[in-house]
């Protein structure tokens, strides 16, 4: 029996499952198999071989109501459910006539499909959960005391106006000052280092992640809204121009998103190149990406963009080329004590490029008087307003602390026996 297997998965419209791809000459026999790239199982996709027993059914039903969104949600879970990928759930719903119509008149790209397939994930991967709820807990050790002491300035400010944990108030200001200077650069050694930081604020249940995050980026989000309500009037402008007379869409310079997948990404990054990703439940905002349980496209990009590579998005059906020469993207978000996992397996790289903030359960009392953090908010909104290339470079004390820092970082690699520290470690510096 002849197989042929697809290097590449087709990407725009033209292909369907039930079409087999002679990329090597093999003959294509009944009973080729199609094999995706990122491991997902074999799918029988050569004439005459029909699809799984639950997608054919999925794709028969049609729902009494005219929304058609019931029956994509079903063929889109159908095809989850038998371990197909998303580019082959997208190809499937396209076969039937009425849900390609409904994605046409939407003119939303693929949204609907996507959007249903992060509902499908959510739901499975909470069941899975469940499931593991029943395991033993990791062993951590001790949460050694953060170094507050160590940070100046706005910073500084920022975690003392609150009873919230040092930690979790500081990853949160560390992740907004490198979504407010994405023009900036460090020369360390090399080539210039922009600010990317993914930052996971790690603290029990009601441990003072949320309201971390709320302190840290209120300003920044105050900001965020007089840009947005601009564009809003930009936006107005361009629209009340005849279509053929239009120049390009107004860019959207806000810089925190919410929507991290693939296209949408790619035309935010377009419009303004640094942006952070700000999200209560970093667990949601992993899952999106396709890092838990299933892999995607959108979870190796992503491993790009911590190290700021160029990137070239495209789609051939809709006629879409975007490149970001210089992409800047931070991640921030609160994760519970109890879901490290979500982070990644332990000798996965998608796991040691996380900056882990810590806190220990601790009882928070809002007795004292509370101080406004007068000096971090100006220096959010001066910040805010710097959108110029600028560098700096260590030198004398800082230098030598980073690289005293450096030889430890290495020396403590080569002795862990934790793959997962390990490989934490050596990318430490970067």
């Amino acid at each position: 029996m002849s197989r042929v297997t697809w290097v590449v998965l087709p990407t725009d419209k033209s292909g369907t499952v039930d079409q087999v791809w002679d990329v090597l000459g093999t003959a294509k026999a009944p009973g080729a198999e199609k094999v995706a790239g990122n491991g997902h199982a074999k799918i029988g996709v050569a004439s005459g071989v029909r699809l799984p027993r639950r997608v054919r059914a999925a794709l028969d039903k049609h729902s009494k109501t005219p929304n058609r969104n019931d029956d994509t949600f079903g063929v889109v879970a159908a095809c989850y459910d038998s371990k197909m990928t998303y580019a082959q759930a997208l190809d499937v719903v396209n076969q039937r006539d009425d849900l390609r119509g409904r994605l046409e008149d939407r003119g939303e790209d693929d949204k609907d499909v996507r959007d249903c397939w992060a509902k499908i994930v959510d739901l499975r991967q909470a069941a899975a959960q469940d499931e593991d709820d029943d395991q033993e807990p990791t062993e951590l050790p001790a949460v050694p005391e953060y170094p507050a002491g160590a940070l100046t300035g706005p910073l500084r400010d920022l975690i003392g106006s609150s009873p919230l944990p040092a930690a979790l108030v500081a990853g949160a200001g560390l992740a907004a000052l490198a979504g407010l200077c994405p023009d900036a650069e460090l020369q360390v050694r090399g080539d210039p280092v922009p600010p990317i930081l993914w930052v996971a604020a790690i603290a029990p249940v009601s441990g003072g992640k949320t309201p971390a995050l709320a302190l840290a980026f209120r300003e920044f989000k105050t900001c965020d809204a007089v840009t947005h309500a601009q564009y809003r009037l930009e936006l107005a402008a361009w629209r009340a121009v005849p279509v053929k007379e239009r120049d390009r869409k107004p860019p959207d310079r806000t810089r925190i998103i919410e929507d991290v997948t693939g296209g949408k990404l790619a035309r935010q990054l377009d419009d303004e190149p640094g942006r952070v990703a700000v999200h209560d439940e970093l667990a949601a905002g992993i899952r999106n990406i396709g890092q838990y349980k299933r892999q995607s496209g959108d979870r190796d990009q992503y491993l790009k963009l911590w190290s700021g590579q160029p990137w070239r998005y495209s789609r051939v059906g809709d006629d879409i080329d975007i490149l970001i020469p210089r992409p800047v993207m931070s991640v921030v978000g609160g994760l519970q004590t109890d879901r490290l996992h979500i982070l990644g397996e332990d000798a996965d790289g998608f796991r040691a490029r996380w900056l882990p903030h810590l806190s220990e359960a601790a009882k928070i009392t809002w007795e004292d008087p509370l101080r406004e953090p007068v000096t971090w908010e100006t220096a959010v909104r001066k910040m805010y307003d710097i959108r110029r290339r600028r560098g700096w470079t260590l030198g004398g004390t800082a230098l030598r602390a980073w690289a005293d820092a450096g030889r430890r970082w290495k020396a403590e690699a080569q002795t862990d026996d934790k793959t997962m520290v390990r490989i934490a470690l050596g990318k430490a510096d970067q």
